[in-house]
């Protein structure tokens, strides 16, 4: 993209007040604005894709943690399955006393195991969705600090083309 078109010769520019420094300065106002967008441009997309990134981490932590927790159910099962079996070859009752509380214990700690494995996995897969929303947060904030920047950059060079204007008027 140009924004310079071609500088008059250098007396009508002597004789508009402008001169080749005005234009100049309005030129590398220019490709200076021009850049700062290009940079937020950069940063806005940067910033979109480590946000996707960040949501399908999400995605597979909430899979591998529900993979975990079926894994700990499935061991769960097998234990209790195990503690019955050597319960009964032993010629123990697995339906009253002492080796029922032992089987009803063994579930227990494996639904405290599946539940803990299912909360860290919620926190951890939370903790990567947020950080992906503050990639979106910060690639929109990187838009909008090039927006004040072309301002300033703006407001600045009319300031000093407006200063050189008034000087001419002046000498003149």
């Amino acid at each position: 993209m140009c924004f310079i078109a071609a500088a008059p010769a250098a007396g009508a520019a002597a004789s508009t007040g402008m001169g080749m420094a005005g234009y100049a300065t309005i030129a590398a106002a220019l490709t200076g604005m021009y850049a700062a967008r290009q940079q937020a441009n950069m940063t806005e997309d940067v910033a979109k894709a480590n946000a996707k990134s960040a949501n399908i981490e999400a995605g597979q932590i909430k899979e591998q943690g529900m993979q975990e927790a079926s894994d700990i159910r499935t061991n769960t099962r097998q234990m209790i399955a195990r503690q019955a079996a050597e319960t009964a070859a032993t010629g123990g009752q697995t339906g009253a006393g002492s080796p029922l509380d032992i089987l009803k214990d063994t579930a227990r700690v494996g639904a405290i195991e599946e539940g803990r494995s299912l909360t860290n996995t919620a926190r951890k897969a939370n903790t990567r969705f947020n950080q992906g929303l503050m990639e979106r947060a910060k690639g929109k904030f990187a838009g909008y600090n090039a927006n004040l920047k072309m301002a300033g950059t703006a407001l600045s060079t009319a300031s000093k083309v407006s200063d050189r204007w008034n000087r001419f008027k002046t000498v003149t």
